[in-house]
């Protein structure tokens, strides 16, 4: 039995549910954006499989492969600053290359071609180590050798309003940690204000996306509740100056954005995971689907297989 690993990063769990519930027309603004591409709105998008088994048994997942009309796109979310110490492009190139043997091979006569998928790293977290892109050859056998460039994206470069404007509302999830490395250096009481007027900000844009149609209220929930989430770990992390005015603000997105009263059903997603657990589907659609967590998953898992048939 394949050894799955220790999901540690909340941060790709959070992007890999918003993407898997997403209206499919902002899966598309996505892509456009990050690649710089033009495709209609309205085009098929498929959500692809990210597991393989490698050598030793053990599971392997990227963050995100999604096939829009004919072509396929490869996206890694990255919560580290970006130190180039090759890890990331080993990994691009391993589930660049996993993904071409999945989705992406076609066998004719003694003839195998695999078609990779288009590759982005967008890093949540940056400094002066973070790359502004990635370069792979690969030179074969006989000499000849191919390259391609890995673009990255950068969460800094983008304020909240940005995000809302472009409909880049993926990324709208973790813009807290925009003011993580500020917060706990030097800075100033005016700072701590501007931060949290652009938290409240954000939350009140997801309001009106929400009216607009724009996004959906699964998107709208999972917002509000990484947004929400992530402020907190970003407070406690940092060097508070204002105490009273943080905890006002703090209990103002308590009070305001209540999970439970926001539709944010714990019951309902177990029930979610529970039918598609009986009805034999993958973990990861499950995953995509419930936005619960793997564990919490496994754990249902096993109490069904206890219970008296």
């Amino acid at each position: 039995m394949a050894k799955a690993k220790p999901q540690k990063r909340t941060y790709d769990r959070y992007f890999k549910g918003f993407m898997g519930l997403s209206l499919n027309k902002n899966i598309v603004r996505f892509i456009n954006k990050f690649y710089d591409d033009n495709l209609p709105l309205d085009s098929e998008v498929t959500r692809l499989e990210t597991e393989t088994t490698d050598s030793e048994g053990e599971l392997r997942r990227s963050d995100f492969i999604i096939k829009v009309a004919k072509r396929v796109f490869h996206i890694e979310i990255e919560s580290g600053d970006g130190d180039n110490d090759g890890t990331m492009i080993l990994r691009m190139v391993e589930y660049g290359f996993r993904s071409a043997f999945m989705h992406g091979k076609l066998i004719e006569g003694n003839k195998l071609t695999l078609h990779f998928p288009a590759p982005v790293v967008i890093y949540l977290r940056d400094s002066e180590k973070t790359q502004t892109e990635f370069i792979v050859e690969m030179v074969l056998s006989n000499g000849k050798s191919v390259s391609q460039e890995i673009p990255v994206k950068r969460l800094s470069d983008y304020t909240a309003e940005d995000l809302f404007d472009e409909k880049l509302f993926a990324l709208s999830l973790f813009y807290p940690l925009r003011y993580e490395l500020l917060l706990r250096n030097n800075h100033t009481v005016d700072d701590e204000s501007r931060f949290s007027a652009e938290i409240t900000s954000l939350l009140k844009r997801a309001d009106v996306e929400l009216e607009k149609g724009e996004i959906s209220s699964d998107e709208y929930d999972l917002i509000l509740e990484a947004v929400s989430d992530i402020t907190k770990r970003v407070v406690l992390k940092s060097n508070i100056l204002n105490r009273k005015g943080i905890d006002e603000f703090m209990e103002q997105i308590q009070e305001k954005y209540n999970f439970e009263l926001l539709g944010i059903r714990i019951a309902e997603k177990e029930e979610t995971a529970i039918t598609m657990i009986k009805a034999g589907e993958p973990i990861e659609k499950i995953i995509n689907y419930s936005r619960l967590t793997r564990e919490k998953i496994e754990t249902l898992r096993l109490q069904l297989q206890k219970k008296p048939q």
